[in-house]
């Protein structure tokens, strides 16, 4: 079904012919069973007194406003932060007093509850300013005024207030209830459904199509009453939810990465589900071998220490939630999946109130395993182009991993022929994951940032130019090997680069153990060819770690293992440049590069390089 076209004549019917809503609705579990489960298990105690501290400061305290001078901070500086900051404490609030009153059962907050969400129902737009038109003008050109615009959190926030008002209807000010469904008609329900023109996420094969239309389309599950009226609604957002499963090649790789693929695959999955429960399941999406290597992506690109391979926009630290964990092993059976811990409310800065509810009613305390072991073995992503292999040495897990594509995906970074090692749960040569959102970095000034710039990343430099975005930026993977203990990849990447009389270049990788010096060897080879002779050519080499270098060697070392870089230097000359930056957070970071020049560079050049990766 996912993977076919559902007709609208399909959706009424299966409207029409179930109940209005089955008994377990929405979450297809016996809500005050899981409650009472939830509330004696001591899994859930630190979770549970979170939420409880959570509740007394939102009913304690003073719901932050929203002033105006922050809000336009995103159109006069770029920053986004000031304005979120007090934005998602408004949902953290919301977050918390909601879950007290369902899982605790207790109307000791909600009043707060009533009054805070009485003030969100105030607010000029459930967007944020970075996701609105730029500037009054703008804004006031746009079909849709800014408290109609949909994006990610006004989406959100539409199925936070009817998921809110669905559990706790009966308990809620008849008035709030009241006010939640007319905002939600006209905020968004009125600019989605009842115009023809499409939004932009409509049509992107990303997070955003999954979360807009997923987070829209449960709140209308949840609303509305009558199923012709639902069932144009659900045909529309059925047709975001196919664009994004567009962007997934068969091999179900998510080239936004780890991070990415938990916000917009759970969205699908929390939209899917619903939709099964709320059509007595004659409408089911979660199935088919696409879905399911979806589903199994976190599983092949997990590492050890809760570390990732995190290419593009994505954390290098991210562990499975366990609702959504819990729903994945029911539906599909992947094995190996496991979560270290039942994450806080806390965990999502932006408070999401899908995730969380599911992490509620959708657990399975069984899948709670802190000492899990990731399996050994080689994953190929062949739609992605990326590679990543994991073995054990002495305990200790050392892998490698390497990516081709091209460079207009999904928060795309310059990164053709990038790699990561990761030596007992360290990425001793990392990616550096996201830079902080701002406007400038989502403008055409992004690769002036070190995150999404090939200058962050750890391939060559030529002619003093780094490679180039664009989708005609391309690897092309020349051959994947993954003979028994040893992983070969080959990438021919000069079409990243526009450099005049570049002809060929071309990287090699082969990882393998050895035995006899008990470690894991990584050998690099790039072969440049050029039609005259190059200015100047560079292979830079990326850390959070500081090496020491001395000649023909680097060394990169962590808590627990070591890699060593071995290089030819008459040839090149290293040097090391120690760097800072703001990562996602805003949080000050160090990055150390080591930087390898050929001081005489021929038409025809090889550099060659091995790691040896070996426990301390």
């Amino acid at each position: 079904m996912a993977e076919n076209m559902i007709s609208l004549r399909q959706i009424r019917t299966a409207l029409q012919n179930g109940p209005s809503r089955a008994e377990n609705f929405p979450f297809g579990v016996d809500r005050a069973a899981k409650i009472r489960e939830i509330r004696a298990a001591d899994a859930f105690l630190p979770f549970r007194e979170v939420i409880r501290a959570e509740a007394e400061r939102a009913a304690s305290t003073p719901t932050p406003d929203l002033p105006f001078h922050d809000f336009q901070l995103y159109e006069t500086t770029g920053s986004r932060m000031e304005y979120e900051r007090l934005y998602f404490d408004r949902r953290r609030r919301l977050l918390a007093l909601a879950l007290f009153a369902v899982v605790e059962e207790s109307d000791e907050y909600i009043r707060a509850l009533n009054d805070l969400i009485w003030e969100i129902c105030n607010e000029f737009s459930w967007c944020v300013p970075a996701h609105l038109p730029l500037g009054l003008e703008a804004a006031s050109r746009h079909r849709f005024p800014p408290e109609q615009a949909v994006d990610l959190f006004a989406a959100e926030t539409a199925h936070a207030l009817a998921e809110t008002v669905y559990l706790l209807k009966n308990r809620l000010e008849p008035w709030v209830v009241h006010r939640v469904r007319k905002e939600i008609e006209h905020r968004v329900f009125t600019p989605l459904y009842h115009d023809p023109g499409l939004h932009g996420w409509e049509m992107a094969a990303n997070n955003w199509a999954a979360v807009c239309a997923g987070s829209a389309g449960m709140a209308a599950m949840l609303l509305e009453e009558d199923p012709d009226r639902l069932a144009g609604m659900l045909y529309r957002a059925l047709g975001a939810i196919g664009s994004f499963l567009e962007g997934f090649g068969p091999d179900g790789g998510c080239e936004e990465g780890a991070a990415y693929w938990n916000y917009g695959f759970g969205y699908f999955v929390y939209f899917a589900e619903m939709l099964v429960e709320r059509t007595n399941g004659r409408l089911n999406l979660m199935q088919g071998e696409k879905i399911r290597n979806i589903a199994g992506f976190p599983l092949g690109i997990m590492l050890s220490g809760g570390m990732v391979v995190n290419y593009s926009d994505s954390d290098d630290r991210f562990e499975l939630q366990i609702g959504l964990a819990s729903k994945l092993k029911e539906r599909f059976g992947l094995e190996g999946i496991a979560v270290t811990k039942i994450h806080s409310m806390l965990a999502d800065g932006c408070y999401r109130y899908a995730h969380t509810l599911r992490n509620l009613f959708w657990s399975d305390l069984s899948l709670l395993r802190p000492d899990s072991r990731i399996p050994e073995g080689t994953v190929v992503f062949p739609d992605l182009e990326w590679v990543v292999d994991r073995r054990y040495l002495g305990g200790e897990m050392f892998a490698f991993s390497a990516k081709g594509g091209h460079n207009a995906e999904a928060h795309n970074h310059n990164d053709l022929g990038h790699f990561i090692l990761h030596a007992a749960g360290e990425n001793l040569l990392a990616d550096l994951g996201s830079g902080r959102y701002t406007r400038q970095y989502f403008s055409s000034s992004r690769y002036e940032s070190l995150h999404a710039s090939s200058l962050g990343h750890s391939v060559p430099v030529i002619n003093g130019q780094g490679q180039l975005p664009g989708r005609e930026r391309k690897a092309q993977v020349l051959h994947i090997d993954t003979s028994v203990g040893r992983l070969s990849f080959g990438l021919e990447l000069a079409g990243a680069y526009g450099v005049a009389g570049l002809d060929s270049l071309q990287r090699f990788f082969v990882w393998q153990k050895r035995e006899a010096q008990g470690a894991f060897v990584l050998e690099l080879t790039d072969v440049f060819r050029f039609r005259s002779q190059p200015s100047s050519i560079e292979e830079l080499f990326i850390s959070r770690h500081e090496p020491e270098i001395s000649e023909g060697r680097i060394v990169w070392r962590g808590a627990r293992a070591q890699v060593e870089m071995r290089y030819d230097a008459a040839q090149w000359t290293a040097e090391l440049e120690r760097l800072t930056d703001v990562n996602h957070q805003g949080e000050p970071i160090e990055i150390f590069r080591a930087r390898l020049r050929n001081p005489d560079p021929k038409p025809d050049v090889r550099f060659h390089a091995e790691w040896i990766c070996m426990p301390k």
